[in-house]
């Protein structure tokens, strides 16, 4: 399908919800169309340990960089719980041994962490709001999420983890650094799921016109995979658009989809549908992405405007 808005193809549910997000969002956000480019986005791990839950269960990843591919082939080999389900309402984090500070927890000295965020990215887009910063050497970003401590939890550490194994050995591993999380604990039979995170992606130096679709693509592979039938469910096409981030500030890509779970657990309150994107740019010698999941089917799913907030908010080190 051709990812222009003006194409005569019948619509899905799903392409019917993109038509819509896109009359609904922000004015600073401007959409100048976008294309999709080549599948071989390289996603460097350069962790020290890893915990990932996801189609392969949990896996502990040493360190070491590479490309997604890397990743995933440790999921093989490394699983200890194969029935965590991917693309649950909590996908389980950790931190690395080393880390920058808690975008939330108390600190030691006297410095306010957000007042030391902001001397390095500027103040939050919207007054109030947490700043919460990527990895000093990968993202060279920050975002914001609301204040709102019942329904947002910031992470401990930038470089706690966050993300998905791979069930089929085709598909490509994905983890998220400094994940905020959404309504963390909201499932009463699996407290630590949540019905959407926030992360970054370290892409290295890649092209984001190329990476966003790429990842938003293999993060939907890795929730619609059913390991018992090895099919996929359904999915709609890719939009990628151009957009700007960082107040209107910045130009960047933006990719979504939205897709349907392969496997619902109804103990860990799984939705059937879900919704992934991925917002990129270049700037500060390196590329930056981040990625937006969340559960379509939450009684109380992540807000629309809170989406289109944090991705205004992202922004690169001064």
């Amino acid at each position: 399908m051709n990812d222009q808005m003006g194409d005569q193809q019948p619509r899905s549910p799903q392409d019917r919800y993109y038509e819509r997000y896109l009359q609904d969002t922000d004015p600073t956000l401007r959409g100048s169309g976008g294309g999709r480019g080549r599948r071989n986005a390289l996603i460097a791990g350069g962790v020290a340990a890893v915990l990932l839950v996801g189609g392969g269960g949990v896996f502990l990843a040493t360190r070491g960089g590479g490309t997604v591919d890397d990743v995933g082939a440790a999921s093989t080999t490394s699983a200890a719980n194969p029935s965590t389900s991917a693309g649950s309402q909590g996908p389980s984090s950790t931190t690395t041994s080393s880390s920058t500070s808690s975008s939330s927890s108390s600190s030691s000295s006297s410095v306010d962490p957000q007042a030391t965020r902001a001397a390095v990215y500027g103040p939050a887009v919207k007054p109030g709001w947490r700043i919460v910063e990527g990895k000093k050497d990968t993202s060279k970003a920050a975002y914001d999420i609301p204040a709102d401590e019942k329904k947002w939890s910031p992470p401990s550490r930038s470089d706690t983890l966050l993300g998905w194994t791979r069930e089929n050995k085709e598909d490509k591993s994905v983890l998220t650094s400094a994940p905020s999380t959404y309504l963390k604990g909201s499932c009463a039979t699996y407290k630590s799921g949540n019905a959407g995170f926030v992360g970054f992606v370290n892409i290295g130096s890649r092209d984001p016109s190329e990476v966003a679709p790429d990842v938003v693509e293999r993060t939907s592979k890795l929730i619609r995979y059913n390991k018992t039938t090895k099919q996929y469910a359904k999915a709609s096409a890719i939009r990628t658009r151009q957009i700007t981030v960082n107040g209107g500030k910045t130009p960047a890509i933006e990719s979504l989809m939205t897709f349907e779970k392969g496997d619902v657990d109804a103990k860990q309150c799984d939705g059937k549908n879900y919704e992934a994107r991925t917002i990129a740019f270049s700037g500060n010698g390196v590329s930056t992405m981040l990625l937006i999941f969340r559960d379509m089917d939450h009684p109380d799913k992540m807000p629309d405007q809170d989406i289109l907030d944090v991705i205004n908010s992202l922004r690169p080190m001064k």
